[in-house]
């Protein structure tokens, strides 16, 4: 019983070191959860906005933000580097978003990785650096590289930033934005339109705000400060 007992143990051990080397890559899951409605299905982001034109769990979300069956795709490697594929589909010379975070597949459709894409960075994981320093360049939360921002010297304890003259310092910017929240009956905000106090400039969007969807119940109109 001992003997069978050890096979068994070396065994575990060796299927866990298969599955380490198997599955090398990191892919970090999305924050947010499936939802239904009308018998389709989305995916709705824990910021309350929902994913369209991407990949979430291996599943593609229309324009539309709706799932659609006929394009489920996974990621796949060789000893040459990874590449996510859908059917005898991938993706080639693109961008792509998948579980939250962005892609660049080459022509040759393996992901590009520890490098810049234009002014993009690639982490070492493949997706895109945002809101951080690449050595001496600073990407922000688009990640896109921020010309002209350079760190300054530094104390033992805390690092400065500094940015070239702004040529927009002297504008005068809104205080205050007026919001209209699209939400469904349960009050959880699917998509937004900011403006300008006045109403009359739109500044932001985001989600895909639109009375014809059909989980729209109701418009919430507020007043935020800068």
């Amino acid at each position: 019983m001992k003997g069978i007992a050890k096979r068994i143990i070396a065994l575990a051990i060796v299927l866990a070191f298969v599955i380490s080397v198997l599955l090398p890559m990191n892919v970090k899951a999305a924050s947010g959860s499936w939802k239904q409605t009308n018998g389709r299905w989305w995916y709705q982001y824990a910021n309350g906005s929902y994913a369209h034109s991407e990949y979430i769990d291996g599943y593609w979300l229309d324009s539309a933000g709706w799932y659609d069956s006929a394009w489920n795709g996974s990621w796949a490697h060789d000893s040459t580097g990874w590449w996510f594929e859908s059917g005898n589909w991938y993706p080639t010379g693109q961008w792509m978003k998948i579980d939250g975070d962005w892609y660049y597949f080459k022509n040759s459709g393996y992901m590009a990785c520890s490098e810049w894409i234009g002014n993009y960075y690639l982490k070492s994981s493949g997706a895109m650096a945002t809101n951080t320093w690449i050595g001496e360049y600073y990407v922000d939360g688009s990640g896109e590289w921020v010309k002209g921002k350079k760190k300054t010297e530094t104390t033992e304890t805390s690092k400065k930033e500094t940015t070239t003259e702004d040529p927009n310092a002297n504008l005068q910017w809104p205080k205050n934005y007026l919001v209209k929240s699209f939400q469904m009956a349960d009050g959880t905000e699917y998509g937004r339109i900011v403006y300008t106090e006045d109403g009359l400039t739109e500044v932001s969007r985001s989600g895909n705000p639109t009375h014809d969807d059909p989980r729209f119940d109701h418009t919430t109109t507020f007043i935020i400060s800068q």
